[in-house]
């Protein structure tokens, strides 16, 4: 079994997975911008938890897997579902009072409070490169969200509480998911979110009846596509994920929230966000890379650091070793 971080097919498959979801997750802002005009925010989570938890249940039932639902799988979708319920509340809440925009970026500063995070629920550090990652993505986050030295709105503030929720669901997720089946933690997380906001949400229910198609095909997109589809893939890609650099790789999820809130509802690109947006792809990149290099240096043995007995790799060694391992097996992933 691949080890969390290693460059192999399974890994890259898992990086490239959470991009898709980034760009699902980046429609959402300005969808959910404009729905919570018309709907009330709490019930258009229920509707959207409840909807993806039929359809997560069904999978589950069609694969046989209900048989294996457990007591240590609802408990720990508990934990990780009041998180996200949390976020998903605070997020939606304050949308509805500052721009699509500044919710997708703000909302990405749970890539600072990943790493803070992991010491003392994981109980590891971060190799360096996760930090150097982290730096200049918060540094892209700032060029993208803030205006000058202005106060942020209270909508910011609703905003940056939805990101410690997340940053706590990215963490939990690494602790959780590698023993547990990813379906039926998906299953257990939204059964459990739907059950809160619908118990918070009850007196608006009769609502519905007066809702029309196009909030109806709204309420089905984001219940399968950016609830449903989105968070069973996330759960399955980080057995293959580290915390850290799925929190880098989720970074992409504001600049695509951007791109969409400038598409649908013509909010502005200017230089200083443009370098912004660029400096979050670098520290994709950062992590990407930093990852690569070490996987490589492990898996062929080259020592690397300071002090008795270690050296700078010797790339050269490592590329001659990747060549004879490949001719001897046919992938060196």
């Amino acid at each position: 079994m691949e080890e969390k971080g290693d460059f192999s097919k399974k890994n890259v498959a898992a990086d490239l997975a959470l991009v898709v979801i980034c760009i699902i997750w980046g429609t959402t802002f300005a969808i959910v911008k404009n729905t919570v005009k018309v709907v009330d925010p709490i019930l258009l989570i229920a509707l959207r938890m409840i909807i993806a938890s039929i359809i997560v249940t069904f999978l589950c039932w069609r694969r046989g897997l209900l048989k294996r639902m457990g007591g240590e799988t609802w408990r720990s979708a508990a934990v990780v579902g009041i998180f996200v319920y949390m976020g998903f509340v605070l997020q939606t809440i304050g949308i509805s009072l500052t721009t699509a925009t500044k919710t997708g970026f703000i909302t990405g500063l749970a890539v600072v409070f990943t790493p803070m995070l992991s010491p003392y629920i994981l109980k590891k550090n971060p190799e360096w490169y996760s930090w150097l990652g982290v730096a200049i993505a918060v540094l892209g986050l700032g060029m993208l969200s803030l205006d000058g030295w202005q106060m942020p709105s209270v909508g910011d503030i609703y905003v940056l509480a939805c990101a410690l929720c997340f940053g706590f669901q990215i963490v939990l997720l690494e602790k959780y998911s590698p023993r547990l089946n990813g379906l039926l933690l998906s299953m257990a997380q939204f059964i459990w979110i739907g059950l809160l906001a619908l118990a918070t949400a009850a007196p608006k229910l009769p609502e519905v009846m007066d809702f029309t198609p196009q909030i109806w095909l709204i309420i089905i997109y984001l219940g399968v596509m950016a609830t449903a589809v989105c968070f069973m893939v996330q759960t399955i890609a980080q057995r293959y994920v580290p915390a850290v650099r799925a929190a880098i790789i989720l970074q992409l999820e504001p600049v695509m929230g951007f791109f969409f809130a400038w598409l649908l509802l013509g909010e502005k690109l200017n230089t200083r966000q443009l370098i912004g947006a660029l400096m979050i792809l670098a520290a994709v990149g950062v992590c990407q890379y930093g990852d690569y290099r070490k996987t490589r240096r492990e898996r062929f043995d080259v020592p690397f650091g300071k002090g008795p007995g270690t050296r700078k790799p010797a790339w050269g060694l490592i590329r001659r070793r990747e060549k004879g391992e490949q001719e001897d097996t046919g992938d060196i992933g």
